[in-house]
């Protein structure tokens, strides 16, 4: 079933009485019904680090001035999703990919960029014995630069789809599709807070939600473990751009 967001609109505003109520623009709830899109996703992110899960592949040159790919662009490259899927965290990278030579490319510190040359010894591993990669900015960056060359997979959590107006023709986005009441209930009550309306009762309503969909997500085999790649106190934030 698609759900438009006209039609996420209209249950917020049912939700929080405001139903032929003309104290809010219809920008305002299209900007409401946006920012519970990013909520959502950031919650059903941490719950399932693959919940918005894509995969690029691309070639480097090599050398200095061939080791690097722009992550930012891979929303406009990858037409299967869309232009708007915009890179938002690592989850890993692969060369030569899906051949029987592929490597796990590891990430590397900033700081031991330079290590590894051509000519040390070579030791099998799933693990690339000489290349790894390190990201500076948006910019992913393959050393040491002059093993760079080849083939490689980057793959990536995308961001959410935000509508552009009101009338947007474009569904929600499959995932999300579960989880339209809570969408509803939180466009609902940020609403009310924009005129400042007591939030209370649809706060509540919003908690209760929220657990529900936190108590889907439990499991006892611990799927949704912490992916190293966009955690940590060295991590790259997909949420540096908001």
């Amino acid at each position: 079933m698609s759900i438009l967001v006209a039609s996420l609109i209209d249950s917020a505003q049912m939700l929080s009485d405001k139903r032929n109520d003309a104290q809010l623009a219809s920008g305002d709830w299209l900007t409401a019904v946006n920012w519970s899109v990013r909520s959502l996703w950031r919650l059903l992110s941490s719950l399932d680090p693959d919940a918005f899960f894509a995969q690029y592949d691309f070639t480097l040159a090599g050398g200095t001035s061939g080791a690097t790919f722009d992550l930012k662009t891979l929303g406009s490259l990858n037409g299967t999703l869309g232009t708007w899927a915009q890179f938002r965290g690592l989850h890993g990278i692969d060369y030569n990919p899906d051949t029987n030579s592929r490597y796990t490319i590891k990430r590397r510190n900033f700081q031991e960029r330079n290590r590894g040359r051509v000519g040390t010894r070579w030791i099998p591993s799933i693990l690339d014995p000489e290349r790894a990669y390190d990201i500076r900015g948006y910019v992913l960056t393959i050393t040491p630069y002059e093993l760079a060359a080849g083939p490689y997979r980057v793959y990536y959590r995308y961001a959410p789809y935000l509508f552009t107006a009101a009338n947007d023709s474009t569904p929600l986005q499959y995932e999300l599709e579960p989880y339209e009441q809570f969408l509803a209930a939180q466009a609902g009550r940020l609403g009310l807070g924009i005129e400042e309306s007591d939030q209370g009762p649809l706060a509540a309503l919003c908690d209760e939600l929220k657990q529900e969909i936190v108590d889907e997500f439990e499991r006892d085999d611990e799927a949704a473990a912490i992916i190293g790649d966009i955690e940590g106190e060295d991590a790259f934030s997909y949420d540096r751009t908001w």
